[in-house]
C-alpha cells in the first residue's frame, strides 16, 4: 500500500489527528446551527408574548374606560330613542418594557386631567400600582406610564447625588424629590418620638458632608447626630465640654 502525498501544512500531520480536527469542526458547526435555531425560537416566543401582552393591555384599558362610573365617554341618543356611549380614549400604541407605556388618544372634549381624576381606578384595571399621565404637546395624545411597584414599599438606602442639591426621597411615581441648597435655608425636622427624625437628619447630613463647598457646623446636645461625621472644630457633639460649645 502506498501513502498519498501530503502538501502544504498537512505535510507530516498524522491522519488520525486530521480526521479528529474535521470531526470537531463538524460538531462545532452543528452546535452553532443548533444555537442559532434555538435563538430564533426564543426570539419568536418573546415577540409572540410581547404581542399578546400589548393586546391584553389594550383590552384592559378599553374595558376600564367603558365603565359608566368613570364618565370618560359621552352618552349619545340615537334616532330610535336608544342611547349609546360615545367615543372613549383609545390606545393607539403600546410599548412593552421597563416601564411599559401606552399611547392614548383623548376623545373630543376630554382632557388629561380627566384621566388623572380616575387614575386609581384605571391603575387597578391595568393591574399596576399607579399610572403616570403626560400630555404630549398640544395634541390629543397622552403617554400613560405603568408604575408597577410602590416606590415607598421599601426603605430607600441609596440616592443618586445631585450637585448643589439634596434628595429627600422618591415621590409617588418613583421620581426623586430634589431641593437645591438655597431652597433649604431654614428647615425644621419635627415629629413624635420614634418616627425617624434622626434617620432623616442622617440622610441629609450624609449628602451634605460630601458636597464641595459645604461645611456642617453646630451643636448637637444629644451627641448622636454628628457622631458618624468626621471631627471638625465647627461641630460640637454632646455637652461634655460646655465651654467648647460656646
Amino acid at each position: 500500500m502506498t501513502a498519498l502525498p501530503l502538501l502544504g501544512r498537512e505535510a507530516g500531520v498524522p491522519l488520525r489527528r486530521r480526521l479528529g480536527g474535521c470531526r470537531r469542526a463538524a460538531v462545532e458547526a452543528a452546535q452553532r446551527r443548533e444555537d442559532a435555531r434555538l435563538d430564533r425560537i426564543i426570539a419568536n416566543r418573546e415577540c409572540g408574548a410581547a404581542r399578546e401582552l400589548r393586546g391584553e393591555l389594550a383590552y384592559r384599558w378599553q374595558a376600564a374606560t367603558e365603565r359608566p362610573g368613570l364618565q370618560l365617554g359621552h352618552i349619545v341618543s340615537t334616532a330610535g330613542g336608544g342611547i349609546v356611549q360615545g367615543r372613549l380614549p383609545r390606545v393607539v400604541d403600546v410599548e412593552v418594557g421597563d416601564p411599559t407605556t401606552l399611547l392614548v388618544e383623548l376623545s373630543p372634549g376630554l382632557i388629561c386631567a380627566d384621566l388623572e381624576a380616575v387614575g386609581q381606578e384605571l391603575a387597578g384595571a391595568m393591574r399596576c400600582h399607579r399610572l403616570q399621565f403626560e400630555l404630549l404637546g398640544h395634541g390629543p395624545l397622552v403617554r400613560v406610564t405603568l408604575i408597577q411597584d410602590d416606590p415607598h414599599a421599601e426603605i430607600v438606602r441609596v440616592v443618586e447625588p445631585v450637585d448643589g442639591a439634596v434628595t429627600l426621597g422618591p415621590d409617588e411615581d418613583g421620581r426623586p424629590v430634589v431641593f437645591p441648597l438655597d431652597a433649604l435655608v431654614h428647615t425644621a425636622v419635627q415629629g413624635s418620638t420614634g418616627l425617624g427624625k434622626s434617620s432623616a437628619c442622617y440622610w441629609l447630613l450624609s449628602q451634605l458632608v460630601a458636597m464641595p463647598g459645604v461645611r456642617i457646623a453646630g451643636i448637637d446636645p444629644s451627641g448622636i447626630l454628628f457622631r458618624p461625621l468626621p471631627a471638625d472644630a465647627w461641630r460640637v457633639s454632646g455637652l461634655a465640654d460646655p465651654h467648647g460649645a460656646v
